[in-house]
């Protein structure tokens, strides 16, 4: 799951497009990547037009942030989702969570090596 605060927003924008370039990796190691904000499908659609988004936003809009909020990256001060990355293994277990500062993006070897842990420890 990676948790991001806004569609159309720079750093969301170059996350994103992280994501798109790296998918492959992904696929390798067995991920389902699925983004989550509290955009609505509207601009989840849109954004994942503009920016070649193959896999699934889930809109978190309604009650808002209700999803983040389970995996304590809602932010309701600002009224959006944090950024996050959470690794939910086959079992639905929550494996790994990292927490980044909002004008971060993710470091994608980072996550692709927790990935490969969470694959090795479930194997």
């Amino acid at each position: 799951l990676v948790f991001y605060p806004l569609d159309w927003s720079p750093t969301c924008t170059n996350e994103h497009a992280c994501f798109v370039n790296d998918m492959k990796k992904f696929e390798t190691l067995d991920a389902e990547v699925l983004g989550v904000s509290v955009d609505s499908v509207w601009s989840h659609k849109a954004f994942a037009e503009k920016m070649g988004i193959k896999y699934s936003l889930l809109a978190d809009f309604q009650p808002r942030g209700a999803m983040a909020e389970k995996y304590g990256v809602y932010l309701p001060d600002k009224g959006i989702t944090g950024r996050a990355v959470v690794i939910v293994n086959k079992a639905g277990k929550v494996a790994w969570i990292k927490n980044y500062d909002i004008p971060v993006v993710p470091d994608l070897k980072e996550v692709a090596a927790a990935l490969q842990q969470v694959k090795t420890a479930t194997a």
